[in-house]
């Protein structure tokens, strides 16, 4: 048997999904796997306000929508009813049947409910079938109150017309009664309760723990939208003490982005070392620059504490700035075995430094003061920051190290990657919340540079 009373419930975003929750959980706790009818032991919600069933109408019971109860016995017979609808070539059928359940408030009451309600994927009645309701309670109130008619056909001919119409007012509300409270016109809209929708559940609160499928909200599958966080407050706010969030995504500023597999273009990537001005690196005293050091320029004294900064845990460090062309420095570095290096920067207004030559007497000394000569790649842009970070983290996973970020405006970068066979250059489009919308290949190196980094991509985590 299912716990009760219901501490537990799982909520999703779909009816689907909760219909499919629902008959596995029969299926293995109740041992049934028919949604049609209900079994002893079934925890149902009430989708309307019901009557039960009794022999006199003054001492009905009535049951509110909302309420939550546990079948205690399931009466045997399905009775079927069908009316032929003006203007329909077919009748519409419905079927009844009745159960005992235990509700929480109103205690132990027996119901007529509607099988198609119960069982369908959707909670709905047509609207042929809402009418059918009306029709059937109609009949059933006409015949109750068959005695009162018969005695009103008789006062017509038999008495003055003030005291006819009074009867026949009250005929007619009497008539009317009986139909709102008939129980076929309020016939139970039973649903399995075992796993609802969260827009059924937010009416409810106060079950011990919940289980919630996270993977998406009502109106769409994207996790990344103000929409899903709102669906996903109301899911958590239903419980008083536990939750448990299923298939929650894992978020990102990349995670809705659309990528966009066909390079632009093809041809072999020029790719410079460059590295990066740090504000840290910002000169305060001038004495530690040294002496006649041109400071008409503050980029001239940023590229010194940044080189300076580099080099600090080496054996190399800096003998000699040449303040050549704007935008310009050749810089000679000395190992303390007094081998000599001379490197030549450029520079933009963007904090991006680039090596243009470098000249030595071996390519080991060249290649170690390349590996020193390095920062990360950065942005400038809020927008851009965030998601490119993330974008770099994921591409790290399977080999591809960011060697330069090109910004194009505050929206829109250009990033250049370098894996084991060669460079892959992306074009980053952001929108205004700074989540990345769209990837696309600009250029690669070549064809197999392309294809092995669409093969990694499946393989990433």
């Amino acid at each position: 048997m299912v716990a009760w009373p219901k501490y537990t419930a799982f909520l999703c975003a779909q009816n689907m999904d909760a219909f499919k929750i629902n008959r596995g959980i029969r299926a293995k706790y109740l041992n049934t796997r028919s949604m049609h009818s209900l079994v002893v032991g079934d925890i149902v919600d009430i989708h309307n306000r019901t009557v039960g069933l009794q022999d006199n109408p003054t001492d009905s019971i009535w049951v509110n929508a909302g309420t939550f109860g546990r079948v205690v016995s399931v009466a045997p017979d399905i009775e079927t009813k069908t009316v032929l609808l003006k203007g329909r070539e077919a009748g519409t059928v419905l079927h009844f049947a009745v159960a005992t359940i235990h509700f929480e408030c109103t205690g132990t009451v027996t119901v007529r409910y509607i099988p198609e309600y119960l069982s369908a994927e959707t909670p709905n009645l047509t609207a042929d079938q809402l009418i059918a309701l009306n029709v059937f309670a109609r009949e059933e109130a006409m015949e109750k109150l068959q005695d009162l008619k018969s005695q009103l056909e008789i006062a017509k001919e038999s008495l003055p017309e003030a005291e006819y119409k009074h009867l026949s007012y009250e005929y007619q509300k009497q008539l009317a009664y009986n139909i709102m409270s008939s129980s076929y016109f309020n016939a139970a809209r039973l649903r399995f309760a075992y796993a609802m929708t969260v827009h059924r559940a937010q009416g409810y609160s106060g079950w011990t723990q919940l289980y919630v499928d996270a993977s998406c909200c009502h109106d769409n599958a994207n996790y990344s939208t103000d929409s899903y966080f709102r669906w996903l407050y109301t899911a958590t706010c239903c419980s008083n003490q536990k939750i448990g969030l299923l298939k929650y995504p894992n978020l990102s500023p990349i995670s809705n982005a659309s990528w966009h597999y066909i390079p632009k273009k093809i041809g072999i990537i020029a790719v410079k070392q460059r590295f990066y001005l740090e504000p840290s690196n910002l000169v305060d005293e001038l004495e530690q620059l040294p002496v006649g050091f041109d400071t008409s320029n503050s980029i001239y004294a940023k590229l010194y504490t940044t080189i300076q900064s580099l080099l600090v845990d080496s054996d190399w460090k800096i003998q000699d700035v040449i303040q050549g062309r704007p935008y310009q420095q050749v810089y000679e570095l000395v190992a303390g075995d007094g081998e000599v290096v001379t490197v030549q920067f450029s520079y933009n207004g963007k904090g991006e430094i680039t090596i243009q030559s470098v000249r030595s007497s071996a390519d080991v000394f060249k290649e170690t003061v390349l590996s020193l000569l390095s920062t990360k790649p950065h942005v400038q842009s809020s927008s851009l920051e965030e998601a490119i970070r993330e974008l770099t983290n994921y591409l790290s996973q399977i080999g591809w190290q960011a060697v330069w970020i090109e910004e194009k405006s505050q929206y829109k970068a250009y990033v250049t990657l370098v894996g084991s066979r060669g460079h892959i250059k992306l074009d980053l489009n952001v929108d205004g919340k700074g989540l990345m919308s769209s990837i696309k290949i600009e250029q690669v190196d070549s064809e197999d540079v392309c294809k092995e980094f669409i093969e990694a991509l499946k393989n990433v985590s």
